[in-house]
């Protein structure tokens, strides 16, 4: 039985599935859908990472119970289901594995499609594009040390190691990848004047910042501290190019490895999509520091505003790009 790319919006070769198990039989599922966390309300306010996806394909679902605090929801008619991982690679994985390992649903023909938001790569990633990933890579497994410490100016921070190489990167099917990436590319994706301005003001001149958003190929950094600094920057292309992945460092965000890693552990990464919305760069401008944009908050939330140097108004647009491509372009079907 041949794999092939369908278009998600039309669902035109949908298979018949019942809404009930029977007996011992299993719930089918075509297409786990992965956002990792969402704002308010699952329906009908602003939207996070899960809200259009939910309305789309999921809205009046049944929900599961898999373990404390984890709630699968699983549309019969069409075979999606979803769930949140929370933030933060232990998170991901725990979620993915409790609900990869659940008896009364069969993922043995699925696809996974993690989405989400992310910091972009400066120099190469703009504000609202959507990055396809060929590589996960973890920022965080390997020797690291304080800048401080380091014998001399400018040295590395990050040291790799071998012994992590399996679980510190994770490199997603080239066909698959590549599948995507065609039904994908053509997505009209929107940007905001604030976001253009802050660009052209912080980047002028630079082709990568004057560019529309794009949905574009790229490795992805996981790490479990959210991080901004060129010198962190450096770390990210350093980390993508141990590992040799195919693509350029493109985002940074907090799940993804953890889920290509357990993905993997199930057989399914080769089933595994992942693309994420750039919602923010990842070295300060704007006069920001540390101090001026961290110092004072107590919660995430605290830093978000229309203007400010942390999500600018690109959140939403850039969900709705997310939401763009994603919707009609990475359901997986049998043929």
């Amino acid at each position: 039985m041949k794999r092939i790319l369908a278009v998600l919006l039309s669902l035109l070769t949908v298979f018949s599935v019942c809404g009930c198990a029977k007996g011992a039989e299993k719930l089918p599922v075509k297409v786990l859908i992965v956002p990792h966390f969402e704002i308010g309300e699952m329906e009908g306010d602003d939207p996070g990472e899960a809200q259009m996806f939910y309305e789309e394909y999921l809205k009046g679902c049944r929900e599961y119970s898999v373990a404390d605090g984890i709630t699968l929801r699983y549309n019969p008619e069409n075979g999606v289901a979803m769930y949140l991982t929370g933030v933060g690679k232990v998170n991901a994985a725990i979620t993915t594995a409790a609900v990869l390992s659940d008896e009364r649903f069969d993922y043995s023909n699925a696809y996974i499609l993690a989405v989400g938001c992310s910091g972009s790569a400066t120099g190469y990633a703009t504000l609202g594009d959507v990055i396809l990933e060929s590589a996960a890579c973890d920022y965080d497994l390997g020797h690291t040390a304080d800048a401080r410490e380091m014998a001399g100016d400018g040295g590395k921070t990050w040291f790799a190691s071998a012994e992590y190489d399996e679980s510190g990167c994770k490199k997603f099917d080239p066909g698959t990848v590549e599948r995507a990436y065609a039904l994908t590319k053509d997505a009209k994706l929107e940007t905001t004047d604030i976001s253009r301005r802050m660009l052209e003001r912080n980047f002028p001149g630079e082709a990568w910042a004057e560019r529309e958003p794009a949905v574009i190929k790229g490795t992805s950094i996981t790490s479990d501290n959210y991080w901004k600094g060129r010198y962190n920057h450096d770390k990210a292309v350093q980390v993508t190019e141990y590992y040799e992945c195919p693509d350029p460092y493109a985002s940074t965000e907090m799940e993804d490895v953890a889920i290509a890693v357990t993905a993997d552990r199930f057989g399914l990464l080769e089933r595994t999509v992942i693309m994420r919305a750039a919602v923010n760069i990842d070295v300060f401008y704007d006069g920001a520091t540390p101090e001026s944009l961290w110092g004072e908050m107590s919660e995430f939330e605290d830093a978000v505003s229309d203007t400010n140097d942390e999500t600018l108004d690109i959140f939403v647009p850039a969900m709705e790009n997310l939401f763009c491509a994603g919707k009609t372009k990475t359901i997986f079907v049998k043929n």
